[in-house]
């Protein structure tokens, strides 16, 4: 099993919590300190998805407001600026500056 190296941190806990964490612990015949990482980690998971599923979700109103994409856009973007008198060609009186 591949343990993780770990960092001593202190937390003000009420005195109250800190008693059921003692109990619980005690009860799953768990250290505090591990019964705390377990928790922790389960918690913090649980915040994780919950952020991706609310970029998730903006994705998806982004992806509604999107309508009837253009799939030859690269196509049409060559021809406005790379076409015979397009706008990238400028105008004759241009071309004959030149």
């Amino acid at each position: 099993m591949l343990v993780a190296m770990m960092t001593r941190a202190s937390f003000y806990l009420p005195a109250p919590l800190l008693q059921r964490l003692q109990l619980i612990s005690k009860r799953k015949q768990q250290s505090a300190s591990d019964y705390l990482r377990t928790l922790l980690e389960r918690d913090l998971s649980r915040e994780e998805q919950s952020e991706l599923n609310t970029q998730y979700d903006a994705w998806e109103k982004v992806k509604a407001i999107v309508i009837d994409p253009v799939p030859e856009a690269s196509s049409i973007i060559n021809t406005v600026l790379y076409a015979e008198k397009s706008v990238w060609q400028g105008s004759e009186e241009d071309r004959g500056k030149t």
